[in-house]
């Protein structure tokens, strides 16, 4: 699953990085080239990075993991009441037993490895974005993760059709699914693939819409699903908010499946949680704590004080984020729920009309310096 990180506090992370310098005086020296990272730079996803592509261990556990499926395959296909949705997500009540079998499979560490992509980013010093994303889909270099071509072989000659039910956007399906079929993986037919932005009819997505819950109910309508495969715990159930409780409830209710009717692989190097780690606000309304103080006059103070000139702050005229804050603090006290749900959703996939609805205010709070965003550029003084 490929999980957007944070961006709107990066900007500010990043000026801190450049803060962090300033306890003392800068001595006059040549700048080091912005676009590479120092050796001794550190970056959390080092070892994650290393352990995926050069260690035994994670083949080993990646070939246990799609063998044991490949055991399982033909209990699952002999038993008609055997089925890997919840049951409250299907649409379809009773009307499954028949259905021709299926897998729902998620794409991103669980089908295909990106950890070249990953790389890049430890090596360049940057963090994911839709970008450096895209290029990287469009290239079609990820391989299959170790084990994943065998069971999907083993599936296809037992007449089980594989559903990728990806987060890599619709935009993005053909280099995807030439990318499956150029490592050798069955894709039936092009509505194999159900991506990120697909529109299900009869069914809305609750909450974000990177949620899987609309694309695995339409399988479902068609077919019984045997197993579902995917390296977070939302690639299998639907959870109401990201939090710790929701996510004990699903291991509570549904935790004898894996390894049965749900398979996860590992994937250290991101997902979905990070926030819950980190605290349910972090990615609406908890910048780094010390920052919190900051305003254009004392960033720019600080700025001249490490040697940068020509500085200018800007304000920028987005309240994407308010609107999430907003509904965050509707669904908090249990209040209009679905209008709670709406403005969860809606900095993931802000509409036209919210857009034009929002333009004049955010335009008047960034003409006040309200705006809650800054933008900070800057050049360093050169003596």
């Amino acid at each position: 699953m490929r999980q957007q990180r944070l961006r709107s506090i990066l900007p500010i992370a990043a000026l801190a990085l450049a803060l962090a310098g300033c306890a003392t005086p800068p001595a006059v020296a040549p700048a080091a080239p912005a676009a590479v990272p120092a050796a001794t730079d550190a970056d959390d996803n080092l070892n994650a990075v290393l352990w995926v592509q050069r260690s035994h261990e994670y083949r080993a556990t990646t070939l246990s993991l799609y063998r044991g499926a490949i055991a399982g395959l033909d209990a699952a296909l002999a038993d008609p009441q055997w089925d890997a949705l919840v049951p409250a997500e299907r649409d379809n009540p009773g009307a499954w037993h028949d259905l021709p079998p299926a897998v729902i499979l998620d794409v991103d560490e669980t089908v295909l490895d990106n950890s070249i992509y990953q790389a890049r980013l430890v090596r360049d010093g940057l963090e994911y974005d839709d970008d450096t994303w895209a290029g990287w889909v469009a290239e079609q270099r990820a391989t299959p993760v170790a084990g994943m071509v065998e069971f999907a072989h083993a599936a296809s000659e037992r007449g089980i059709t594989l559903y990728y039910v990806t987060n890599r956007e619709q935009r993005l399906k053909d280099a995807t699914l030439a990318n499956l079929r150029a490592v050798g993986l069955p894709v039936a037919h092009e509505g194999v693939f159900l991506g990120l932005g697909m529109e299900v009819d009869g069914c809305e997505q609750p909450g974000s819409r990177s949620g899987k819950l609309c694309r695995r109910q339409l399988v479902g309508r068609s077919h019984r699903v045997l197993m579902q495969f995917g390296d977070q715990i939302t690639d299998f159930a639907h959870l109401s908010e990201n939090s710790v409780q929701a996510r004990n409830g699903v291991m509570a209710e549904r935790g004898a499946w894996f390894g049965q009717r749900w398979w996860m692989p590992p994937n250290p190097n991101y997902g979905c949680w990070e926030p819950h780690a980190f605290g349910e606000y972090w990615f609406a309304i908890q910048p780094p704590i010390h920052l919190h103080h900051f305003t254009p006059r004392s960033l720019r103070s600080l700025l001249e004080l490490c040697g940068f000139e020509q500085i200018t702050c800007l304000h920028q005229r987005n309240l994407s984020y308010v609107v999430g804050s907003l509904g965050l603090w509707l669904r908090d006290r249990n209040r209009l729920p679905r209008l709670a749900d709406r403005l969860l959703a809606y900095p993931d996939s802000p509409t036209l009309a919210g857009q034009l609805l929002l333009a004049l205010p955010a335009r008047i709070l960034a003409a006040c310096r309200q705006g809650g965003r800054i933008t900070v550029r800057a050049r360093r003084r050169v003596d």
